[in-house]
């Protein structure tokens, strides 16, 4: 099914702006990336990503090369 974006929410450890600069410097150079969003208050921060072509798999393992956890909630 051609262009179906899914959106998918992790807890997450990115925490902090420097954390979010990281992961904003993977996130914006993956192909497959349509949107994404950090929302890093709370107790467990959350990220967001929204993808036509990435799965729940291949988001978590770019946060994990990363060097961040994510698990979907």
């Amino acid at each position: 099914m051609e262009g179906r974006t899914r959106t998918f929410k992790f807890k997450t450890n990115i925490d902090c702006v420097p954390c979010i600069q990281d992961i904003r410097s993977v996130f914006d150079n993956s192909p497959g990336i349509d949107y994404w969003y950090v929302e890093p208050f709370g107790d467990e921060p959350e990220l967001t990503v929204s993808s036509e072509e990435l799965n729940e798999q291949s988001i978590i393992e770019l946060v994990h090369n990363a060097g961040y956890e994510a698990r979907r909630i």
